[in-house]
């Protein structure tokens, strides 16, 4: 009989069982599997799931329904309970404004007034004992730890499984080996193997294709190809590093996740591992937002309300090009309300109901050369700037030569230690004597939508 799973891997995930342990113990040990860096668990409690199943239900009953213009009562009735308790909430909405009538009075917020006043974001009343924090990159606008709860992690994988059926794909991953890899390709990131109770306990991997994460140069693709995941979720620059390792993998599906994925990206995914790889919109502070193959992305859950406004942040007609607008969500730490994603696109209703999001302006993928001609992730560039410098929000800018240009906003002067930290660290990645050029702008952003800038812009020929 499979033994039980031990006291430190209940206490990050309570809800493993023996055979699911015996599962999770197969995938870390596997003789190919990468340097695993970290243990993980989903921390998801017998209520948290309870909770989560009823989200399920809830999606498979509201996925006809046409949506009605303007906020749904549903999220009229959960602003009212906010105003009880987040005080950020209380400073937009006065006492006895009409929700329905005048929400487009309710003033935008955006991801600066996070940073400047986190707490002010965040309920009163809510416990914090079983908060997730994330560390975002910097790499879409300002810097910032955005707290989370378990439940909305699982959700996100509910929703996942939203837009596999959409398609008429097979979206029950509880009986495969390894159900889901997050596929990278970085020079450092977390790796680790966890149990998905949401997916009956099947296993969840973040892999990192980095040769330096590997016993051997061949054993990533050979881990990959053995255990086959039917769903592979990646980034622009991983999935055209994973294209050239291996095309014997027969996933039920692709999520390009974390920037925009360019069609002839999408197409040769599509047609080299002979299944749907789809656009997956979404933000660290949102959650996910819409999905789609092609250029037409559907809005994938009712709780979280879109809009598209200009802006003085009054609605624009269905069909119009604005600034995406979100409200409600499932993050108990974090209430949405008229929250500027800093992303322009259209929004209007197909004859079916689906709200549908077109010409999304969002984070493009935006790899950068290394002087030997070799791509380097921005994620790592990110990871870099964050290890070394305190900053509200940064541009890194690749010119034509290959040299960069680094805008930082700081609320301090950038001291020399730090800096020649800093370029050690970039040189390492880049090679040797890479050119840098370090700027620091203290009103960076001012004027751009919710403050932000296009935090990596490469001028040259971009390598992907």
């Amino acid at each position: 009989m499979p033994s039980s799973p031990p006291a430190e891997v209940l206490r990050l995930s309570p809800l493993v069982d023996a055979a699911g342990w015996a599962r999770l113990r197969a995938i870390r040990e596997h003789r190919w599997a990468p340097r695993w860096t970290h243990y993980l668990g989903d921390r998801l409690t017998a209520q948290d799931l309870a909770e989560v199943e009823g989200f399920r239900r809830a999606l498979a009953e509201t996925a006809t329904a046409a949506p009605r213009p303007g906020p749904p009562e549903t999220l009229l009735r959960e602003v009212r309970r906010w105003r009880q308790n987040v005080e950020s909430v209380r400073r937009r909405v006065p006492v006895g404004l009409n929700l329905a009538r005048d929400w487009s009075g309710i003033p935008t917020t955006d991801r600066s007034e996070l940073v400047a006043d986190l707490a002010g974001s965040m309920p009163d009343d809510v416990d914090l004992t079983p908060m997730i924090i994330y560390t975002t990159t910097g790499s879409t606008g300002h810097a910032l730890d955005v707290p989370s709860h378990p439940r909305t992690v699982a959700s996100a994988h509910v929703l996942a499984e939203r837009a596999l059926e959409k398609l008429g794909v097979n979206s029950d991953l509880s009986a495969a080996r390894l159900a889901c890899v997050n596929v990278c390709a970085q020079e450092a990131t977390f790796t680790f193997a966890s149990s998905a109770s949401v997916w009956g306990g099947a296993v969840f991997a973040k892999v990192n294709l980095h040769p330096s994460q590997w016993t051997s140069p061949d054993h990533a693709a050979r881990f990959l190809e053995d255990l086959d995941p039917p769903l592979l979720t990646s980034d622009p620059v991983a999935l055209h590093a994973l294209l050239g390792l291996t095309d014997r993998l027969r996933p039920r599906a692709v999520l390009s996740t974390a920037t925009s994925l360019h069609p002839r990206l999408q197409a040769e995914l599509s047609r080299r591992y002979r299944c749907p790889v789809l656009d997956w919109y979404a933000s660290t502070e949102t959650g996910p937002i819409a999905a789609g193959v092609g250029g037409a992305l559907e809005l994938l859950s009712p709780d979280l309300y879109v809009e598209v406004v200009d802006a003085t942040g009054q609605v624009v007609e269905d069909g119009q090009v604005g600034e995406l607008v979100v409200s409600g969500g499932r993050n108990p730490y974090l209430p949405l309300l008229r929250y500027r994603t800093g992303d322009r696109g259209r929004l209007y209703s197909r004859a079916d109901g689906c709200r549908v999001l077109e010409e999304l302006e969002g984070r493009p993928a935006v790899p950068f050369w290394t002087v030997a001609g070799g791509v380097v992730n921005t994620l790592d560039v990110a990871r870099i700037l964050r290890e070394h410098l305190v900053f509200v929000q940064q541009q890194t800018v690749q010119l034509p030569d290959r040299s960069l240009q680094l805008r930082l906003s700081t609320l301090e002067p950038i001291g020399s230690g730090p800096e020649l930290a800093l370029r050690a660290a970039l040189e390492r990645l880049f090679g040797p004597g890479h050119p840098i050029r370090l700027e620091r702008v203290p009103d960076l952003g001012a004027g751009m939508p919710g403050g932000k800038v296009r935090t990596f812009v490469q001028l040259g020929e971009s390598p992907v």
